[in-house]
């Protein structure tokens, strides 16, 4: 009889965002100011414990973050 394996975790999440910034007309070391756009690359849970917490069902294991948020 196989159980399934359960993990609940506590601990420090971060959300990870990255942004690529893109400078339409060109990026001019003169200018006091280039217009730019930020593109929304990623956005993914983070830190040691989300990181642990996303990579555990891979594995077959039923994972559950517990946190609190201010």
């Amino acid at each position: 009889m196989e159980t399934n394996k359960r993990v609940f975790g506590t601990g420090n999440f971060a959300l990870d965002i990255i942004y690529q910034r893109q400078y339409p007309e060109g990026f001019d070391t003169a200018k006091k100011c280039n217009p730019f756009v930020d593109e929304l690359i990623l956005e993914e849970v983070g830190n040691t414990c989300g990181n642990v917490m996303c990579m555990l069902p891979h594995l077959g294991v039923e994972a559950y973050p517990i946190g609190h948020f201010d």
